[in-house]
């Protein structure tokens, strides 16, 4: 299976945002800078215009689920890493909605 670099920078942040759950309090800011700009860079590359609509709905409920599961992972020994991946991915996929978004507003705006 070959991976290009599409895919590839999608998946090394999902791979990121599990590493930097599991490990909370060591790598702190710069962890989440390096999920930042690799959420942008796949909000660049990776959504087309047919899919942006879609990227952005589900965007939109990662961060629902990721907020309403935080009461929930508080009970049990690996609730806070779960916690962290969840609004990991968000912070991951919030990025990459910035660039998304952008582009259909420049395109909602250039048709008029």
């Amino acid at each position: 299976m070959k991976i290009g670099i599409n895919a590839g920078v999608f998946w090394a942040g999902l791979v990121l945002a599990g590493i930097l759950a599991v490990m909370q309090n060591t790598v702190g800011a710069v962890g989440l800078v390096l999920l930042a700009i690799l959420g942008l860079v796949m909000g660049v590359l990776n959504v087309t215009k047919g899919e942006r609509v879609a990227y952005l709905i589900a965007t939109i409920a990662l961060f629902v689920i990721s907020l309403s599961f935080a009461s929930v992972t508080n009970e049990s020994q690996v609730g806070p890493i779960i916690d962290a991946l969840l609004n990991n991915v968000a912070v991951f996929a919030g990025f990459g909605a910035i660039p998304v978004a952008l582009m259909a507003i420049h395109n909602i705006g250039s048709r008029r």
